[in-house]
């Protein structure tokens, strides 16, 4: 499933990021993305560089923001800029093979992209056949039975109440 962020699509200066996490969920970030760096609260003012995107939104007359792909990585002349900021995030953004033609881009179009997400499901078989819908509670797999969830399906004798754990 593709995934981005509502408020690039309604809203002309869409609020600060902050990183994600899946740890503890059944999903993961395809391969395949680029992560798109945003830089908030510098205190220097970066120079024209051609792969930066300014943040206007989130800039006034003593601080500056910018965005831009591979910033933690790239070898730019005003690195040290990126140690002046007081905040970042990355955005996971699924470019394909080209970010090149991002370039000309309004940041708000890049996020748009989006990212693709994984979601790893176990085998529902042996609980749709027990008469069992699949999902996931507690960030744990269970097969969900009219008695209450069960750990494969709702055939006796696999409550997960009964679970034991080494």
């Amino acid at each position: 499933m593709r995934v981005a962020n509502a408020a690039v699509y309604e809203e002309t200066c869409p609020p600060l990021l902050h990183n994600i996490s899946l740890d503890r969920t059944p999903l993961t970030i395809s391969p395949g993305y680029t992560n798109f760096s945003f830089f908030y609260n510098c205190t220097l003012k970066p120079e024209d560089y051609y792969t930066l995107y300014a943040l206007s939104c989130a800039t006034n007359s003593t601080h500056y923001s910018i965005a831009g792909f591979h910033l933690e990585e790239t070898e730019m002349p005003n690195i040290y800029l990126l140690n002046s900021c007081q905040d970042f995030a990355n955005a996971p953004i699924h470019t394909g093979e080209d970010i090149g033609s991002l370039l000309g881009e309004n940041y708000r179009e890049v996020l748009k992209m989006g990212f693709l997400m994984n979601w790893t499901a176990h085998d529902c078989s042996t609980c749709e056949r027990s008469g069992g819908r699949c999902g996931f509670e507690n960030n744990e797999f269970n097969c969900f039975c009219r008695d209450g969830p069960r750990l494969k399906s709702c055939d006796a004798g696999n409550s997960s109440s009964n679970i034991l754990y080494d």
